[in-house]
C-alpha cells in the first residue's frame, strides 16, 4: 500500500516560497515523518498592503527565514517527494501551491516538478454542495476538529489537512479507494493545471524585469 503525503507551502510575498512542510503517513493515518523545510525566499517579506496589518502570521520570523537555504537548496528533496510513485499526495489549494513551485523552479532555472495530486479543499466544496473554496479553518470549523497546531506553520497545515481528511472520510463512511472513485474532478495534475491556466496567472510569469531585478539584487550561493 502506498504511504500519504499531506503538504503545505507558505510564501514571503505572495509567490516566493519561505517554508515548505509535510506529513507522511500509512494508509492507517500513523504518522512516519513530520518536516518543515524553512526556506529563504530571497526576496521581501510583503503580507498585507502598506499601512494595513497582515492576513496572515507566519510561523517563524523573517530573520529566522533568511538564516535558511534558499529553495535550490531543498530542490531535490522536494521533487522526490511528490513525485515519489509510493506517495498518494494531498493538499489545500493545490492549485496555488502548485504555482508557487513553478514560480520557485523558474526563478532558479530547474525543471518543473510534475506530480500528481488529490485536492481536500475541492472535496470539501463537492461532498458539502459549498458554494465557493473555504479556508482550512473554517473547514476545521464547521468539521468541529479542535486542534493546538499551529495555522501557517505549513507542517501543522498539512497536519491539518490529513485532520480534515480523515473526519470526511469518517463522516461520509468512504475509504480512500471510493474516494477517489467517487471524486475524480478533486484529483489533480500539476502540468495540466499550468497548461489550463497559466495565462490567468500572469504575476507567476518568470519575466524579464524580475529576472534582472533577481539577479542584481540575489546572489545566489547555494548548490543543490
Amino acid at each position: 500500500m502506498k504511504n500519504l503525503l499531506f503538504f503545505d507551502i507558505e510564501c514571503s510575498n505572495g509567490h516566493d516560497i519561505c517554508s515548505f512542510g509535510y506529513l507522511l503517513v500509512d494508509n492507517n493515518f500513523n504518522i512516519l515523518i513530520k518536516e518543515d523545510l524553512l526556506i529563504n525566499p530571497n526576496a521581501p517579506f510583503i503580507l498585507a498592503k502598506k499601512g494595513e496589518k497582515p492576513k496572515i502570521q507566519l510561523a517563524y520570523s523573517e530573520l529566522t527565514f533568511k538564516k535558511q537555504p534558499i529553495f535550490k537548496h531543498y530542490y531535490s528533496k522536494i521533487k522526490r517527494l511528490l513525485s515519489n510513485p509510493n506517495n498518494m499526495v494531498f493538499g489545500h489549494s493545490m492549485a496555488s501551491d502548485i504555482y508557487y513551485l513553478k514560480f520557485a523552479c523558474e526563478k532558479y532555472r530547474l525543471p518543473l516538478i510534475d506530480f500528481q495530486g488529490f485536492d481536500c479543499q475541492k472535496l470539501y466544496k463537492t461532498i458539502y454542495k459549498k458554494d465557493h473554496l473555504q479556508s482550512l479553518s473554517k473547514m476545521m470549523e464547521e468539521l468541529n476538529i479542535n486542534s493546538k497546531l499551529t495555522l501557517h506553520k505549513s507542517c501543522d497545515d498539512a497536519h491539518l489537512v490529513m485532520e480534515v481528511l480523515k473526519k470526511i472520510l469518517k463522516e461520509k463512511k468512504l475509504s480512500l479507494d471510493k474516494l477517489f472513485e467517487k471524486f475524480p474532478d478533486c484529483k489533480v495534475s500539476s502540468l495540466n493545471i499550468l497548461k489550463k491556466t497559466y495565462k490567468l496567472k500572469p504575476r507567476y510569469s518568470y519575466s524579464i524585469d524580475y529576472k534582472k531585478k533577481f539577479e542584481n539584487n540575489y546572489k545566489v550561493k547555494d548548490n543543490i
